[in-house]
């Protein structure tokens, strides 16, 4: 078992922004955007944080989709599990996003939805190559 699908059974993952991987790879994230390739994670043993399960926010024959807040003001983490809810295929999280608090899947995407006031992301990421996202954000009317 690797440190990224030990932490995620811990309830915890590294408070950097990034997209992490069970095999301890990571695709660093800068704001909402990809920066840089999928490497070998950095140690983040003193740079953690707590993520709060909330029940799976979407559901397909072959994935479920979780998400929600961390112990950091105004992060999200979405997760990407297999049928059974226990494998971990990927997590993204990002200190700018907001928590994530909805989300469907369908034809090989998530779309996704993170918000507390007064932003709003609209997420669409592919569950093969979530780094290839699109997110758009706004402010709340």
């Amino acid at each position: 078992m690797g440190l990224i699908v030990d932490m995620w059974k811990r309830e915890r993952c590294p408070a950097e922004d990034g997209i992490y991987f069970p095999d301890d790879t990571w695709v660093p994230l800068n704001g909402l955007a990809p920066q840089g390739q999928r490497g070998p994670i950095p140690d983040f043993s003193n740079f953690l944080t707590d993520v709060y399960h909330q029940a799976p926010l979407a559901r397909s024959a072959e994935y479920v989709a979780a998400g929600g807040m961390t112990s950091w003001e105004g992060s999200g983490y979405l997760a990407l599990l297999g049928r059974d809810g226990h494998d971990l295929l990927w997590i993204l999280h990002s200190s700018e996003s907001e928590p994530f608090v909805a989300a469907a899947l369908s034809q090989g995407c998530i779309k996704a939805f993170s918000s507390e006031y007064p932003f709003y992301c609209e997420w669409l990421i592919p569950v093969s190559m979530p780094w290839g996202f699109s997110c758009r954000q706004q402010f709340e009317t």
